[in-house]
């Protein structure tokens, strides 16, 4: 694995960890030098993400409070993005129980969406070993809330399985850019690009709730919204 932790790697942005072999890039993001105190453009994290989307360069923005508290969750998530396993046999989807689900996104995801144990899961198994999980509310519309994998296994597969159950014809998918990058297939249309994420701080944690009367405040990425219609 080439790493290159030179700073200037895209024009003049500046990147803390390239993956060079495997086109990541990632950001180790501060709760003070990247907060509102220091970093007047609330978009520059935003500005990061497009800019090494330009360059074919996959970014991870992880922020100081998250891997303090979900260091485990996060190496599983960058081992699962460098991972190139391939398994031999076929793929089998079926659903599974809020508690199954919710282990395996704790174990490989740091998002800060909760599991909904209102919702369905569709895990994806490999030789009996769970590798991927798919979490979705069953409405008028099929609204996909999160699609982990420990290797690439691709949306649509989960797609056609909940598809066979349910007939749904419209599925709609959003997820935030900081982790990365997620690939769909051009069946797959963008249909809204939200305002940047934004949180309070105390330059030890985050919160979407003010902290104090300091009112510091750190900004992440845009969320995308994609649909499907069949």
């Amino acid at each position: 694995m080439q790493l290159k932790t030179t700073k200037h790697i895209v024009q003049n942005v500046e990147i803390d960890i390239l993956i060079l072999d495997k086109n990541i890039a990632i950001e180790c993001n501060g709760l003070y030098w990247h907060s509102s105190l220091v970093q007047t453009n609330p978009y520059q994290h935003q500005y990061k993400v497009d800019k090494c989307n330009e360059n074919n360069i996959e970014l991870i923005h992880i922020f100081e409070d998250e891997w303090r508290l979900k260091q485990n969750s996060i190496k599983n998530f960058l081992k699962n993005k460098l991972s190139n396993t391939i398994y031999s046999t076929k793929p089998e989807f079926k659903f599974i129980t809020y508690d199954e689900a919710n282990l395996f996104f704790h174990e490989n995801d740091f998002s800060e969406i909760n599991c909904d144990s209102t919702s369905l899961f569709i895990g994806c198994f490999y030789d009996e070993l769970l590798c991927g999980c798919v979490e979705f509310k069953n409405l008028d519309k099929c609204i996909i809330l999160k699609y982990v994998t420990t290797q690439y296994i691709s949306l649509d597969l989960f797609v056609k399985f909940i598809q066979q159950k349910f007939s749904y014809k419209h599925f709609v998918f959003e997820y935030n850019q900081r982790f990365g990058n997620y690939i769909l297939s051009e069946n797959w249309k963008l249909i809204n690009s939200s305002e940047i994420e934004q949180w309070f701080t105390n330059r030890v944690i985050r919160s979407k709730q003010p902290i104090d009367d300091k009112n510091i405040k750190i900004f992440g990425c845009k969320n995308l919204t994609y649909e499907l219609v069949l």
